[in-house]
C-alpha cells in the first residue's frame, strides 16, 4: 500500500505528502526534479504529479487520503491528544534563523529602547509647553494619556523594526509576512488551558521574588482607588493598555524579533532564557524579574511551538487581565 510521509512546520502550515507506492504494472523511475513517473502508457510528462487510479493520493481539504484504504498514520493522528495538535516543537532551531547578524540585533534593541522610553516623554512635554499643570489633570485624563502613550509606543516599535530591517525585508508585504499571525486553528484552547495552570504559579513566584528582593511593589494601577466605587472608565483604559497595546508591542519585539534572532547564535532553549530575562529587566523592577522571566519563557514556548505570535499575545493579554483582577479584587 501507499505510505505517506508528513512534514510539519512549513511556512503556510499545510501538510505535504509524498507517495512512495511501487506500481506493479510498470517500473517506477525518478525524474530529475524528484517526482515519481511511470513508464509506458501510465507515464506522466516530466514535472507532473503521479496519478495512481483507485490507490492514488487525492487532496481533500488540505489532507491526504487514499481511496478504499484506511491509513494507519491517519488513525494514529486522529487519536493524538488535542494538546499535541495545538503545540508542535520545531524539528530544528534553523526554523527560526534570521538573515541579519548580531550587530543588527543589538542596534534594533538599543534604538527601540531609546525610542520607546522617549515616547513616554512626548505628551508630558506637550502639556508643559502649553502650560498645563499636572495638578489640573484629572485621574481619568491621566489614564487616557497613559493609553495614548502606549499607542505611540506600539507605533514606535513597528517603525523601528521596519526602518532597521528594510534592507532584509524591503517591501511592506515581506515585513508583515515575517511576523507570523495565524487566526485559524484551536490554539486558543491550548493557550487558555496553559494559562490556567501557569498563572497561579507565576503569582506565587512574584511573592517569592518580593521576599528575596524586598521592594515597594509597583503600583501599576495608580489611578484606580481600592475598594468599592472603582472608576469604570479608568478600569477600561487599563484593560485596553494591558490586553491590547502591551501584548502587541512586547510580543512583537521580544518574541517575534529578539527570540528568533538569538536562535541564529545559540540553542533555542538558551535563546528562550536570554530573551525572557531581557523581557523581565525591561520592566525596570527587581521585584518582578523572577516571575516575568518564567512568564517570558512560557510565552516563548507558546510562540515557538505554535509558530504564531497571536498565541503568545493571547497569553500575554490573559496574564495582564489576571494581574489587574488580582490587584483590584484579591
Amino acid at each position: 500500500g501507499a505510505s505517506i510521509f508528513f512534514r510539519f512546520g512549513s511556512e503556510d502550515g499545510e501538510t505535504k505528502a509524498q507517495d512512495t507506492t511501487e506500481p506493479t504494472a510498470a517500473p517506477s523511475a525518478l525524474s530529475e526534479n524528484g517526482n515519481s513517473q511511470l513508464e509506458g502508457k501510465s507515464s506522466q510528462p516530466e514535472g507532473s504529479s503521479v496519478q495512481l487510479g483507485k490507490a492514488g493520493v487525492q487532496p481533500s481539504g488540505g489532507n491526504s487520503q487514499v481511496e478504499g484504504e484506511n491509513l494507519p498514520q491517519e488513525g494514529a493522528k486522529s487519536q493524538k491528544a488535542w494538546w499535541s495538535s495545538m503545540f508542535s516543537w520545531p524539528k530544528s532551531d534553523k526554523a527560526f534563523h534570521v538573515p541579519w547578524g548580531i550587530s543588527m540585533v543589538i542596534l534594533v534593541m538599543i534604538v527601540w529602547m531609546v525610542s520607546f522610553y522617549s515616547v513616554g516623554k512626548i505628551i508630558p512635554w506637550v502639556l508643559n509647553t502649553f502650560g498645563v499643570e499636572r495638578a489640573a489633570i484629572t485621574k481619568r485624563q491621566l489614564v487616557t494619556i497613559m493609553l495614548l502613550t502606549d499607542v505611540l509606543g506600539n507605533i514606535a516599535t513597528m517603525l523601528v523594526l521596519r526602518f532597521c530591517l528594510r534592507q532584509f525585508l524591503p517591501t511592506t508585504k515581506d515585513f508583515l509576512a515575517w511576523f507570523p499571525f495565524k487566526r485559524k486553528g484551536k490554539w486558543p484552547l491550548a493557550v487558555v488551558a496553559t494559562s490556567i495552570v501557569v498563572f497561579p504559579l507565576v503569582y506565587k513566584l512574584s511573592e517569592l521574588n518580593q521576599d528575596l528582593f524586598p521592594e515597594t511593589p509597583p503600583n501599576i494601577l495608580p489611578h484606580i482607588e481600592p475598594g468599592p466605587g472603582k472608576d469604570p472608565h479608568a478600569i477600561l483604559m487599563y484593560c485596553l493598555i494591558g490586553v491590547v497595546c502591551a501584548p502587541f508591542w512586547e510580543e512583537t519585539i521580544f518574541r517575534g524579533f529578539l527570540l528568533r534572532s538569538l536562535c541564529r547564535y545559540m540553542p533555542m532553549w538558551l535563546a528562550l532564557l536570554l530573551s525572557s530575562f531581557i523581557f523581565a529587566i525591561a520592566h525596570l523592577k527587581s521585584s518582578t524579574v523572577l516571575p516575568l522571566t518564567i512568564l517570558g519563557v512560557v510565552m516563548g514556548l507558546v510562540f515557538v511551538t505554535t509558530r504564531n505570535l497571536l498565541a503568545s499575545m493571547l497569553m500575554h493579554a490573559l496574564w495582564n487581565l489576571y494581574a489587574v483582577y488580582t490587584i483590584l479584587y484579591l
